[in-house]
């Protein structure tokens, strides 16, 4: 039922364990071990005992292929900085780290969750800097949510052929309940890293576990209040192998002309004025 409801919302990613949760896993292992900066070579330390962390945590979940893939990306950003002051371009990272999983197992690329994960992220990397140039918002709340509905957008853009032709389903509302998914994902994950450290502490462990149930508890209950909308979900759109590659094919489409002429609200003026 939770898993259901989940689904009909639009934030299914956030029960299974993704590149969410080793974003916000290592944000929290590199605030945690940050003194180690101030020891010499300490950046270098830092850097290596986060991704042995981060792989430990990969191998403890299962070696699912979201996590694997971005602990992998991690990986290779983290080395490729020691080795070049350059930074590290988020789509060859991507492609190296489909490359090195295919080697290991040439059988992920037909694994839903490959699939799902890096086309996600493909269109992460092709789509988020266009969405989220349509608009400059100085104010942190206002453009905190313009780049929470710009990321999901993006992801669920690249996706979208892949939903339809496995699940036949399409979540309405997944705007909605994202902007406060993130947060509460988050909160979640670090607040159950404190409880495991601290939950024999008198008063301060009960108070986190407490703090620990509301988050879980306002994360469902937002999810319920969505999937309980008219027309929260529509069901029963399954794609063709062919509409799905050539749905594919007008998304590609999409993001070469948008890189190449501009985006999509310069190229809408430039057609008024003609």
């Amino acid at each position: 039922e939770l898993k259901a409801m989940y689904s009909a919302a639009g934030v299914s990613h956030v029960l299974a364990l993704s590149g969410l949760h080793v974003g916000i896993l290592s944000c929290i292992l590199l605030w945690l071990f940050y003194p180690l900066t101030y020891l010499k070579h300490g950046r270098k330390i830092l850097a290596f005992l986060v991704v042995c962390l981060l792989w430990l945590f990969a191998f403890i979940s299962g070696l699912s292929s979201s996590v694997v893939r971005a602990v992998v990306m991690y990986s290779l950003y983290t080395f490729a900085s020691f080795c070049s002051e350059e930074r590290f371009s988020g789509m060859h990272s991507l492609v190296l780290a489909a490359f090195l999983m295919l080697i290991y197992n040439p059988f992920f690329l037909f694994d839903i969750s490959f699939q799902l994960s890096f086309t996600a992220v493909f269109s992460i990397l092709a789509f988020y800097p266009l969405f989220s140039r349509w608009l400059c918002i100085k104010n942190c709340v206002l453009r905190y949510v313009w780049n929470t509905l710009s990321l999901s957008i993006s992801a669920q853009l690249g996706t979208l052929p892949f939903i339809l032709y496995y699940f036949g389903s399409f979540p309405t509302y997944f705007l909605l309940v994202n902007l406060v998914v993130v947060i509460l994902a988050g909160g979640i994950l670090m607040l159950t890293l404190v409880a495991l450290c601290i939950a024999s502490v008198p008063m301060v462990g009960s108070t986190v576990m407490t703090l620990l149930e509301w988050c879980t508890s306002v994360l469902n209950e937002s999810t319920r209040w969505v999937q309980q909308l008219d027309g929260s979900q529509i069901t029963s759109v399954y794609l063709s192998s062919s509409q799905a590659c050539l749905l594919t094919a007008v998304i590609i489409c999409f993001t070469t002309c948008q890189w190449q002429n501009g985006s999509l609200p310069s190229i809408c003026m430039r057609c008024w004025n003609r």
